[in-house]
């Protein structure tokens, strides 16, 4: 009995109430603003600082559109697993109030609907760098950056919110 206390001590379910799961919760964003429809986001800086960079900028573009693209096709199959995975987390981490399941479900959910909305853009911008249009790419992953960071704010705020109701319940739960 207390081989098994000590290792539930260790592992500490509580997740709200970690740092470490804030801190994993604010570089997933970050990353996903950072690198929108897969380029990162100091090319298209460097494309507006400097126009001599436009071919890189393109030609980054064009393999991460490609990228998309083949990874899109074969999503039949991810698809699947991915339903079967959000819907154990919904039900065992609020069905069943693990706050474990809580976590990765309001982290990874989330970061789905961003993964979507960049395959479904993908032969959108693939057009965009076959012809080279470097203007209209760097546009379009700025504002698909700015869509991924105000879906980011709304959910670490969201996530916020439940976390410390969750911190709060779990403290007069164990002052009873």
């Amino acid at each position: 009995m207390d081989f098994t206390n000590t290792i539930f001590a260790l592992i500490d379910m509580h997740s709200f109430s970690s740092l470490w799961y804030w801190i994993m919760l604010a570089v997933c964003w970050s990353f996903a603003a950072h690198f929108a429809m897969g380029i990162p986001y100091d090319l298209v800086t460097q494309y507006r600082r400097n126009a001599e960079t436009a071919d890189d900028l393109v030609l980054a573009a064009g393999l991460s559109a490609r990228r998309l693209i083949r990874f899109s096709q074969a999503k039949a199959a991810l698809t699947g697993g991915w339903f079967f995975l959000t819907s154990f987390l919904l039900i065992t981490g609020f069905g069943y109030g693990a706050e474990l399941a809580q976590a990765a479900f309001l982290l990874g959910v989330p970061l789905s609907f961003v993964t979507i909305m960049t395959l479904y853009n993908a032969k959108l911008l693939l057009s965009l760098s076959e012809n080279g249009q470097a203007e209209a790419i760097a546009n379009f992953v700025h504002g698909a950056r700015f869509r991924v960071q105000l879906l980011g704010m709304s959910v670490i705020f969201v996530t916020a919110l439940w976390g410390m109701l969750s911190n709060l319940l779990s403290q007069t739960i164990r002052l009873w």
